[in-house]
């Protein structure tokens, strides 16, 4: 380093004899920094800026130092990177406009701090920032770095939805043999799998939870019953989903009543919602997992007669090969004519309709914590 604190690769190269070949096999910038506790680190110092300097700190013109003189010719065409750079003999101050000049012995090697670039082993381009235009042109180019981070991120994730999208177009204009209709219509298996799966319909739960709390909230606060349409609207513009998607599915099935047997709607929800109270520690995922519903059968009907027809209680099934049997609570539209049932092997639920939202996504995050309370809470 010289009296003026700048450093150059001329100021301090030692004799090529003492630096030796820089050798293909290893970068310079992958060697570790000189040890300053050695005996000779000032000569191995030397060697590594100057090593340093040689590989990556010299330039060397590329398309992009043209990239704002298109059109022009070449003898016309200027380096943005200002290159190459007028030898200076002695650093200097210009009294008039307080510009600092570097001392330069080489017009293409950029300015750099010999301890710095040892420490941080890459390329610098160190400049007095001595004026307010030189302190804006260094903001602007730090922002304009971000803004390219920022376009990257956005170019990846229009990559994924346009990659979503084309897989969706090839999956919804894929053509299908004769037999795979067939198969379809007489609800043939078309797969070989190691599980069994069990549809749920998580948002149609969603909207019904969140319809149970806006009708919580507008009683705690003695709102008029009025309201609650013009409170459940503008939820579903702010989810922007579609009514007919998202609204709460219902299935129509036998149950047997006192009066006869009749039809009635029931759904997951229903099933979940009027368990039985052994199962109030399992969250929906697991009741999906695990249970599913069943006929009573005249070995049901056994055991909830010795269990002097109880409802929603576990049915005891000890001393016997069948799976664990539960009845449903009273208010269950089918609770006299089915029971749950624990399944041999779990099946594995999938969930059916707009899919949970991403994480990082700030407009959806209320909407993936619901999602996941509902899923995993009970």
């Amino acid at each position: 380093e010289t009296n003026d604190g700048t450093s150059t690769a001329s100021d301090i190269r030692v004799s090529i004899q003492e630096t030796g070949p820089i050798t293909d096999e290893v970068v310079p910038a992958c060697l570790s920094t000189p040890n300053p506790a050695s005996d000779d680190f000032h000569r191995v110092f030397c060697e590594d800026v100057v090593r340093l300097v040689e590989t990556s700190n010299i330039h060397k013109h590329s398309t992009t130092c043209y990239k704002y003189s298109k059109g022009k010719s070449d003898t016309s065409k200027t380096c943005r990177m200002r290159m190459p750079r007028v030898l200076v003999k002695t650093s200097n101050i210009d009294l008039s406009t307080g510009q600092i000049t570097m001392r330069r012995s080489h017009s293409w090697i950029n300015n750099f701090n010999e301890w710095l670039i040892s420490a941080c082993r890459s390329n610098m381009d160190i400049k007095f920032i001595w004026s307010g235009n030189d302190a804006k042109a260094l903001v602007y180019y730090i922002t304009d770095y971000q803004r390219v981070t920022n376009s990257i991120d956005n170019a990846i994730e229009k990559l994924r939805k346009l990659v979503l999208r084309c897989y969706n177009m090839i999956a919804s204009q894929q053509e299908v043999s004769g037999v795979q209709v067939a198969s379809y219509l007489m609800n043939y298996d078309d797969h070989y799998t190691t599980h069994t799966f069990r549809n749920l319909f998580l948002i149609s739960i969603e909207n019904y939870l969140q319809a149970e709390l806006s009708k919580a909230r507008l009683q705690e606060k003695d709102i008029a019953e009025e309201r609650l349409e013009d409170m459940t609207t503008h939820f579903d513009e702010e989810q922007e989903e579609d009514t007919k998607q998202t609204e709460e599915q219902f299935l129509l099935e036998p149950t047997q009543t006192k009066n006869g047997a009749k039809f009635v709607m029931v759904n997951t929800r229903l099933d979940y919602h009027h368990r039985s109270k052994d199962l109030t520690a399992l969250c929906l995922y697991d009741f999906a997992s695990h249970f599913h519903k069943k006929l009573i059968d005249k070995s049901d009907r056994r055991l909830i007669k010795n269990a002097n027809e109880s409802e929603g209680e576990r049915l005891d099934t000890e001393g016997t090969k069948m799976n664990e049997r539960y009845t449903f609570e009273g208010a269950h539209p089918q609770a006299s004519s089915h029971i749950v049932m624990k399944h041999t092997n779990p099946v594995v639920p999938v969930l059916v309709g707009p899919q949970i939202p991403r994480k990082e996504r700030e407009e959806t995050t209320e909407r993936y914590s619901r999602a996941l309370l509902t899923i995993f809470v009970p």
